[in-house]
């Protein structure tokens, strides 16, 4: 009796990245964080996690992580995809799994776009602006990116020697303004 067990092919869920991040070539910013899922009801089959950028479906990819042998659940798997040498510009995330048996799941795909144009800050009062006593200047720092601006750092000074203030002005929507005094 000759018996044929048909191999079953994984799955594969993705948490993350989310659909349309926007990522640079800025230390911080260049990096894909990717996890999720695989499943392979064969168990014992050996599950490699894949990633291709832009391209056609088929095409080859990197692995991502470590071999993982397939125990019939949900295993997790996790790395990361430096992307800041890619061109500016909108690319495609896709994500597969592959068993040692030949069975290869869907290719999973994420949009995301690669922002290479730094961001404009316009300051008013304008910068080095001179005040010969002492009074009360409102400052407002206005901030302009098509992707949204995640951080705005300022340090006013006296002629250059002390201090006078400086912060750290946290948001995501871009032409956001901040005033400070």
């Amino acid at each position: 009796v000759i018996r044929w067990l048909a191999n079953k092919m994984p799955t594969i869920n993705i948490i993350t990245p989310s659909p349309n991040g926007t990522f640079s070539s800025v230390a911080g910013y260049n990096t894909i964080s990717l996890s999720g899922t695989v499943k392979d009801d064969d168990i014992g089959d050996i599950l490699k996690v894949y990633y291709r950028i832009d391209g056609t479906a088929g095409s080859a990819g990197t692995q991502i992580g470590s071999n993982i042998t397939a125990n019939g659940a949900a295993q997790a798997y996790s790395g990361s995809v430096n992307v800041g040498s890619l061109s500016a510009g909108d690319h495609t995330l896709y994500t597969w799994v592959e068993d040692d048996k030949g069975g290869k799941s869907a290719e999973v795909s994420r949009a995301f776009t690669v922002d290479k144009t730094a961001p404009t800050v316009s300051f008013n009062p304008a910068v080095n602006t001179k005040v010969s006593t002492v009074e009360t200047i409102p400052i407002t720092v206005t901030s302009t990116d098509t992707a949204g601006v995640n951080q705005i750092k300022y340090i006013l000074k006296d002629n250059n020697t002390y201090v006078l203030t400086e912060g750290d002005l946290t948001d995501t929507q871009a032409g956001n303004s901040y005033s400070t005094t």
